[in-house]
């Protein structure tokens, strides 16, 4: 297991270093947090939905508008309206190539919300029933309504729809792009229609507190012009799910329709019924707050597929994508390959299959995630304009960490802003699949992010006003500890999967009670996590984050020169200093085999906290700090290794004094026990490596770079 795949621990924590005095403690990390959560927030305000946060969690019904081509808006050369500012929130004072993630089935896959009716919905806003009992390894029922599952065909564009969108997503190049823009067909009987080109500019709309994104949708007013005349076109889509995409195959629920005007300006009365229930539902009267999330531009080239019959299987859309920061500069470019399926039946499915298979040799990167996901992301680590992060005379972009947009000239309290924005982006990302349950790797990321937001106020605190960020840290912290408790007993559970499943069937009946005590474990964890995201509290503290990871200079110190403010005069002496950390436990390492797992505790906390320094400017260090960070990743797995025993072991006594059977769990205390013994055993391949002359010769060498 990966050092990013820990659960917590009961070990005691080590103490903070020198650099993080009016940072939040490490309680958390250390797995000491206690599981009680701050009191529940107050009920949401009259303007807002009553209930949780709807979740999609798979197909939803929903009403259905079909408008007949006589009555649907004529399609005309117009200019589209200009972008109206959004409405700033009325909380407190406040704020790359992508990368292919295997999912990890979760032992339950609980569906933990039905939609609500909201009491501001039209009358006939679409519900769902509540969930029936699911099965015995699932906390929850899975809610999977029927829906239909037709895609309109080329001449029904100016319709509404909803269904359920079926496209094969793959990366790609320019060569290849320009290479399927040509070919007459894909294959005998696979033929493709003339490209038809077009320029699409999509807007994402969401609301102050990102209602429709922690819901596991997405709003997307598009604007698509080709030739002479200009379509405009409102979705509500579901956020891509990396635990439905099979080979690059995403399937999500999709409702769309025509669009008269701007859909910032909150007037439903322009937008698609169907798109009106379903929004109504998730944000209720918050529509009338929409203000813009991130903003795309594409250059399409559109080529319908056609079967041996000659009837229309797909469409093949080759993609350039720019990704558009609020000044609209091009935080990323990319190209990118559709194959969006059409309903068919069971004959031309195997067209649709062979299809596949031709474009997946052809550009065989699959893409786990959405265009959205990805710009958002992209669009998170540019610098925020104006240029008020550094001396913009000395920014040298060759000198740009790629990966978080951090320079070293720049200052740092806008370098910790930038990572906060970064950290932001990936936690909404996350928060409708944590919902879900159904896939343990959500929960995880969504902790990880809030952990590493943490720690990059040890690093960059010193420099903002803590009365700034002080309210956002108190409420990460209480978040992480909550999900901290869902993260326990995915991993136990997760664990006791892989030793059932190794080939020890003695045990797989008598452990199945053990199983049975920490998925009940794992509800209650639930049950004190989703009550806390659905409260008013956070949606005010993501409407305080976004706020304040929009705002450059927003809380910054003024702090007199010739005192260091900059990266580059600051972090090299940091991860110094927590390299040093790291080096002190030699004088108490003479024997891995007899240390104290409290002590092998406080290390990992130091090398999770020295990794999280490095990690911002990672590529600025060149190859000598990836090689510095991949010698740190294994001493992380040996040491999150052990700690998983620790934290198993407690687990253990806790389901001991519930009345689980004692033969049991005396003989997995036992495999806790050889694996112990495994570790520590194999401690010092990677332990004596990273603290040798090398390292230290690496490191030195890395940091001069800055």
């Amino acid at each position: 297991m990966s050092p990013e795949t820990r659960s917590g621990s009961a070990a005691p924590n080590a103490p903070d270093a020198p650099d993080a005095a009016a940072a939040p403690d490490a309680a958390e990390e250390a797995g000491q947090a206690g599981r009680t959560p701050e009191p529940n927030p107050p009920s949401p305000p009259a303007d807002l939905p009553d209930g949780p946060i709807p979740v999609h969690d798979g197909p939803i019904p929903v009403h259905v508008e079909s408008t007949p081509e006589s009555q649907a808006p004529p399609v005309t050369p117009v200019t589209p309206p200009a972008e109206s500012k959004p409405s700033p929130p009325d909380s407190p004072g406040s704020a790359t190539s992508s990368s292919t993630r295997g999912a990890t089935s979760s032992p339950g896959s609980p569906a933990f919300h039905s939609l609500p009716t909201p009491q501001d919905a039209p009358p006939d806003a679409p519900t769902v029933a509540p969930p029936s009992p699911g099965p015995a390894h699932s906390p929850r029922a899975q809610v999977s309504p029927a829906v239909s599952t037709a895609r309109p065909t080329p001449a029904d564009s100016g319709r509404s729809h909803t269904g359920e969108e079926r496209e094969l997503k793959l990366e790609a190049d320019a060569e290849s792009l320009a290479q399927l823009g040509r070919v007459p067909d894909l294959g005998p009987r696979l033929r493709l229609d003339a490209t038809r080109f077009s320029e699409v500019e999509d807007r994402y709309l969401d609301t102050p507190d990102r209602a429709f994104l922690r819901a596991g949708f997405v709003l997307r007013e598009r604007t698509s012009r080709r030739d002479d005349t200009v379509a405009m076109q409102l979705t509500l889509k579901g956020l891509a799910r990396r635990e439905e995409a099979s080979g690059g195959v995403h399937r999500r629920l999709e409702v769309e329709g025509p669009l008269r005007g701007s859909a910032t300006t909150g007037d439903q009365s322009t937008w698609p019924g169907a798109v009106v229930d379903l929004a109504m539902v998730i944000a209720g009267r918050r529509l009338q707050r929409l203000e813009t999330v991130v903003a795309i531009r594409q250059r399409r080239g559109e080529r319908t597929l056609r079967g041996a019959a000659g009837e229309p299987l797909a469409t093949l859309s080759l993609d350039t994508v720019e990704a558009l920061g609020p000044s609209g500069s091009v935080a990323e470019r990319w190209h990118e390959i559709e194959l969006e399926l059409l309903a068919v039946d069971a004959a031309r499915a195997a067209e649709q299959d062979r299809a596949m298979s031709v474009l997946r040799k052809r550009a065989p990167q699959v893409s786990d995630g959405g265009k959205f996901d990805r710009a958002l992301l992209a669009v998170a680590e540019q610098v925020l304009d104006p240029p008020q992060a550094g001396d913009a005379s000395l920014r040298d972009p060759s000198r740009m960490d790629p990966a978080t947009g951090i320079d070293p000239t720049m200052e740092m309290a806008e370098a910790g802003r930038l990572i906060w924005r970064r950290q932001l982006a990936a936690l909404l990302l996350q928060e409708a699949g944590a919902r879900r349950g159904d896939d343990i790797e959500y929960v995880h990321d969504y902790r990880v992010a809030l952990r590493r937001a943490r720690a990059a106020d040890r690093l960059f605190g010193a420099f903002v006003h803590r009365g700034t960020v002080k309210p956002l840290l108190k409420h990460m912290k209480a978040t992480a500890s909550l999900l901290g408790a869902v993260r326990d007993a995915d991993v136990a559970l997760h664990k006791l999967g892989e030793h059932q499943d190794s080939g020890s069937r003695k045990d797989g009946g008598d452990l199945d009670a053990l199983a049975t005590h920490w998925r009940a474990q794992r509800v209650r964890a639930y049950d004190q996590l989703l009550p806390w995201l659905d409260g008013k509290r956070h949606r005010r503290f993501i409407e305080s984050m976004q706020r304040y990871c929009a705002s450059s200079g927003m809380g910054a110190r003024t702090i007199p020169s010739p005192r260091p403010v900059q990266v580059r005069h600051v972090l090299p002496q940091k991860i110094w200093g927590r390299y040093a950390r790291v080096r002190a436990y030699e004088t108490l390492l003479a024997d891995p085999a007899t240390v104290e797992i409290a002590l092998l505790h406080r290390l990992r906390i130091d090398c999770k906290r020295l990794r999280y320094a490095i990690e911002p400017v990672v590529e600025l260090l060149d190859n000598e700090g990836k090689a510095l960070i991949k010698q740190l990743k294994a001493l992380q797995d040996h040491l999150g290794d052990l700690n998983d025993v620790d934290v198993a072991r407690a687990d253990l006594e806790r389901a001991r004094s519930a009345g689980v059977d004692a033969d049991a769990i005396e003989r997995y205390g036992a495999v806790q026990d050889a694996e112990e013994a495994r570790v520590r055993e194999a401690f010092n391949t990677a332990w004596l490596p990273f603290v040798a002359e090398a390292s230290r010769a690496r490191l030195g060498r890395a940091l001069a770079r800055i």
